[in-house]
């Protein structure tokens, strides 16, 4: 009899902080936060779009939006006014075509300034609708964005995988990321290293080394300099 061990081999070239829209509903109203992008150098800019929805038309808006002025320089608005830049924009906006929509959007641009992640929160204080002037609520949302170093190295490869017992199948390559290990019925521990192509990157293998009958599978991270 033999014991199987599955190691999968995940290189990741960079850890992207996830974002997804955030809608907000209240009182007939909602609000959807987005960013051009999860991921930024310094010196690059990021668009934050943020966008209304109601049940009726909307006339005016006052709210801010939120950010951390260590990472991120305010740079411009379009679709609405805005004004401040210390880590707090005042957005403000009023419908003066005399047709009205349902929905209001504007982008802020910004420009990355240093390492970090940085968090946008947009905060409603009056949403009014166009015809009544009542308020068609406050709602409000988040996005990140990490933004990292220009000069630190993007390579997470690996040149190489170590096993203790049996033999990789396929052979390792650095573009391969599954492999499959049988061993003997008496191998009891079997332990998994490698070595990376930039010597900064950072190794995490995930799962125990002590083998058990059937399948064990181990998990390679590797982070790039850059993160």
């Amino acid at each position: 009899m033999k014991r199987c061990l599955s190691v999968s081999l995940t290189v990741l070239l960079l850890v992207l902080f996830s974002f997804s829209a955030l809608p907000v509903f209240a009182a007939g109203a909602s609000m959807q936060i987005t960013a051009s992008a999860t991921s930024v150098t310094v010196g690059q800019t990021v668009s934050v779009t943020v966008k209304y929805t109601a049940g009726s038309a909307i006339g005016s808006l006052d709210g801010t939006l939120s950010y951390d002025a260590a990472l991120m320089e305010y740079v411009s608005i379009s679709g609405a006014d805005g004004s401040g830049n210390a880590g707090v924009t005042r957005i403000s906006y009023y419908d003066r075509t005399g047709n009205p929509s349902k929905t209001l959007t504007f982008t802020v641009k910004f420009k990355a300034k240093a390492v970090g992640t940085c968090a946008f929160t947009m905060t409603t204080g009056e949403l009014a609708d166009w015809n009544t002037y009542e308020s068609l609520g406050t709602p409000g949302g988040k996005v990140t964005v990490n933004v990292k170093n220009p000069s630190l190295s993007g390579n997470a490869n690996l040149t190489q995988l170590y096993i203790s017992s049996g033999r990789l199948s396929p052979a390792f390559s650095p573009n391969v990321t599954e492999y499959q290990i049988v061993v003997p019925y008496s191998t009891t521990v079997l332990t998994v290293s490698a070595k990376t192509a930039d010597a900064n990157a950072k190794i995490e293998v995930v799962g125990s080394k002590d083998m058990k009958v059937g399948k064990n599978t181990r998990v390679v991270k590797v982070t790039a300099p850059n993160g």
